[in-house]
């Protein structure tokens, strides 16, 4: 109701008082839609886009690890893909853009959410697009360290604890439903062919 108001000093305590106290993913989506909303993204200066990113940034450390972050990563990814810069180029801004979508990907397939099977399909297509003699090495590091991170314990079938795991085989969460995802995940659509 403030938003409609345009009272924007009273939306802004609210969100300073609640999003700390609340790990909710749909209250920091609201809170990206309410910064999306004051910053307009046609700014010839960038400060506009800085600041959106920095939220992202700030909502992606805080709640990126939800198994419901994939909208955002996805949002945060396309925000990327769309600012200054082309894919490819050779100026510095180009290889700005090349390194910060990376870094988002890498980031993104690290955790498991809702989506990351999308996002690792992007991220293939991403890399493959750039430079196909190094992408190959590269993807197969990350095919052996995903296979790492989300290895399912033998324990895990349906009905019972799906066990995911990260690098040091600390236990992370207990979600039946990425296991069944987990489960029909298709090895063959891995990055150039790699099978687990």
């Amino acid at each position: 109701m403030e938003t409609e108001l345009e009272n924007f000093k009273l939306v802004e305590q609210l969100f300073g008082r609640s999003l700390t106290q609340t790990p909710h993913i749909s209250l920091w989506s609201s809170y990206i839609n309410y910064i999306r909303r004051i910053n307009n993204l046609s700014d010839p200066t960038g400060q506009a886009r800085s600041i959106i990113i920095q939220v992202y940034d700030f909502v992606l450390e805080n709640m990126g690890i939800d198994i419901n972050s994939g909208r955002i990563w996805l949002d945060y990814i396309e925000l990327l893909k769309n600012g200054p810069g082309v894919l490819g180029g050779g100026n510095w801004q180009d290889m700005q853009k090349m390194d910060s979508m990376r870094k988002a990907y890498q980031r993104a397939i690290a955790v498991p959410t809702n989506a990351t099977l999308e996002i690792w399909r992007e991220y293939d297509k991403f890399e493959m697009g750039l430079n196909k003699v190094t992408v190959s090495l590269r993807l197969t590091f990350l095919v052996n360290d995903w296979k790492l991170m989300y290895a399912v314990g033998p324990e895990a079938s349906p009905g019972k604890v799906c066990v995911l795991r990260d690098r040091t085989r600390r236990c992370h969460c207990s979600r039946r439903q990425y296991h069944q995802e987990y489960q029909s995940y298709d090895p063959a659509e891995t990055p150039s062919g790699s099978r687990f």
